[in-house]
């Protein structure tokens, strides 16, 4: 037998309700002469061994001999709710049909159940409609180690319903509660969940007092785990350009979503300065240049936070690296002191701190000058015989770490300029084997020098614009009388100005 209704479900029981005034008023006449029984009370549509349906009802107490079981389904091709005929009980006192030919498991199907007699049968359209709850959807997040189900709600529970118990089993423990939720939700979250288990749920309606439940088929699943990064370490800080602080550092091969650099100026209340995201690859680069440091004002303290690839962070390591600062100044025209700050961070700390200087001005490049001690963290440097150069020197700070990593790390560059200096003899002798008049200069520019002598009557008897050559006393291949001579020398300082020397010296002969 095959009813078809073209309603949807939704709105089958306000068409029930139109038919059903119609339906007595029709047959009135013949309800007066035939005893028509009630419909039974539905009890409950549940799930038995895991797999089929099980139907149960409340027996009539009259005017029948049996019952007849249809089963409902959504028809694919047009989306109506067909009823099919299953079976005919001929058992007035029967209270249950088990419905073998479906699985309770893989689809939701409703029920009908109507009573019959010799003569008539209750009408079916107004019979209590119940459902098997069929868990739809039950879905492990990774991230959060959790399970997410779903299930179709149940309907038409008699005394109302209450909610629904979400029972789990581990690994075939015994199923117990992991949750409830109110009769309006249809879904749950489990959580937290133990790695590599199979936890096994099943989702049971009950009404308000608890005395009818309603139970679903069963739905399993496998928990699993994901790769987290067991360690990041942070290689070095160091001083680039004299313009940025660049950071290197080492994490394992395991999935990484991003990493933060944090930043502090006093190995404390370290901030977020940046952020280094990979959505797609989960490989970030290691490596990153900070910008915004002050490297000439200040020493840095930085830090490295993983996240794994579910964007949980994870606190690996909590070490911090610190820069190098150099600071200096001349103490004398011929003695500059440097200062510094440690590096800190390494494992096993710092071997040696070298320095290294580079004379502005002249074609040579910057030389290791010193190796320090760890502990170091000064040096003075005594420039008295360097006479090349504009006088500006230029320094900085290699620090080499202990273990035989190689790993090194530079402070900022600083440039200290020592003022011009020209000794100049206030007389000469044209007696043999004296020397020229030629000053000694230390620090200018040579392409700026120029070196002139006059006599008294201010005529210029000589000139020079070579630091290597001296006046030798003549003019003209004839050696000058003994008397007084001004002398003008012309250059550049180390920082660029104009600057002019007079004087005079007094010439024996």
């Amino acid at each position: 037998m095959l009813i078809q209704s073209k309603y949807k479900p939704s709105i089958l029981l306000a068409f029930t309700a139109i038919l059903v005034s119609i339906l007595i008023s029709g047959f009135a006449s013949h309800e007066a002469t035939a005893q028509v029984p009630e419909n039974p009370v539905m009890d409950s549509v549940s799930i038995v061994d895991n797999l089929h349906p099980i139907i149960a009802w409340i027996p009539n107490t009259e005017n029948t001999t049996g019952y007849s079981i249809y089963r409902g389904r959504i028809d694919g091709f047009t989306g109506y709710l067909i009823f099919d005929s299953l079976t005919s009980i001929q058992n007035a006192n029967a209270s249950s049909y088990i419905d073998d030919q479906v699985s309770g498991c893989t689809e939701q199907r409703l029920y009908k159940v109507r009573a019959f007699n010799a003569e008539e049968a209750s009408n079916w359209l107004v019979a209590d409609t119940m459902n098997t709850i069929l868990i739809t959807q039950l879905d492990f997040d990774i991230c959060s180690n959790s399970n997410t189900l779903q299930w179709i709600p149940y309907q038409n529970m008699r005394n109302q319903l209450g909610g629904y118990q979400i029972l789990a089993s581990a690994n075939g423990s015994p199923f117990v509660e992991a949750g409830r939720v109110s009769a309006i939700r249809n879904y749950f979250t489990h959580t937290p969940l133990a790695p590599g288990t199979t936890y096994t749920y099943k989702i049971r309606a009950f009404n308000e007092d608890e005395s009818r439940t309603s139970t679903s088929c069963e739905r399993s699943f496998t928990t699993s785990t994901y790769h987290k990064p067991a360690f990041s370490d942070l290689r070095m800080v160091t001083v680039e350009s004299n313009e940025n602080i660049g950071l290197v550092w080492n994490a394992d091969a395991a999935p990484i979503s991003k990493f933060e650099i944090l930043r502090a100026d006093n190995g404390s209340n370290f901030t977020v300065i940046a952020e280094i995201e990979d959505l797609n690859n989960f490989d970030p680069t290691q490596e990153y240049t900070d910008t915004t440091a002050d490297v000439a004002r200040q020493s840095y303290f930085y830090k490295i936070h993983v996240f794994d690839s579910c964007g949980q962070y994870l606190p690996l390591s909590d070490v911090s690296h610190r820069s190098i600062l150099l600071r200096g100044d001349k103490t004398s025209e011929t003695l500059i002191d440097l200062q510094w700050n440690t590096y800190e961070g390494w494992d096993e700390g710092v071997e040696s701190y070298e320095v290294f200087r580079e004379i502005l001005g002249t074609n040579n490049p910057a030389a290791s000058i010193a190796q320090l001690n760890a502990d170091d963290t000064s040096h003075t440097d005594n420039i008295s015989e360097i006479t090349d150069g504009k006088g500006r020197f230029l320094y900085t700070i290699k620090a080499i770490e202990k273990g035989g990593n190689n790993t090194t790390s530079f402070s900022n560059t600083i440039i200290i300029e020592i003022e011009t200096q020209i000794k100049i003899p206030n007389a000469i002798s044209l007696s043999n084997g004296e020397p020229d008049f030629k000053p000694d200069p230390k620090f200018i520019d040579p392409g700026s020098y120029q070196f002139l002598i006059y006599n008294k009557w201010g005529q210029q008897i000589f000139e020079s614009n070579s630091l290597d050559k001296g006046w030798d006393g003549t003019f003209e291949g004839d050696k000058v009388a003994s008397d007084t001579y001004v002398y003008l020398i012309k250059f550049k300082n180390a920082r660029g100005e104009n600057i002019e020397k007079r004087g005079t010296v007094t010439v024996v002969r």
